[in-house]
């Protein structure tokens, strides 16, 4: 009787062995996949970021193209511009004597008189 329980324990073990053998195959066989996924998930995201960067040149080199034909209008323009400010430059300058006096006056004159309506308020 003493030898058949040992054999079953025997048998056991190794029973448990082999489940514990195919458990780690069982892991070792997901890892496998999921590194095989990560690997075609990063290919098809290469493939799809190299799609977009090619529609996106292609937008810019026609982009490119118009505004080279609108190269002209933008001189114009550019010197329009430089001719307003140099005009808002001069304005200033002109006039930026009289308008430091009269900030400088009205921060200088306070008046302590109460207001009217501010009077009616507190004595009402």
């Amino acid at each position: 009787g003493n030898q058949l329980n040992t054999m079953e324990q025997g048998t056991g073990i190794h029973e448990l062995m082999m489940a514990e053998q195919r458990a780690s195959q069982i892991v070792a066989e997901a890892r496998a996949g999921r590194a095989d996924r990560l690997r075609q998930a990063k290919v098809d995201a290469e493939q799809e970021i190299a799609t977009y960067r090619a529609e996106q040149e292609a937008a810019f080199e026609a982009s490119a193209t118009e505004s080279k034909s609108d190269n002209d209008n933008s001189a114009q323009l550019k010197q329009e511009t430089d001719q307003e400010i140099a005009n808002l430059r001069a304005a200033f300058s002109k006039n930026e004597g009289a308008i430091v006096d009269m900030l400088a006056d009205q921060c200088l004159s306070v008046s302590l008189e109460v207001a009217s309506a501010r009077k009616r308020s507190t004595t009402g």
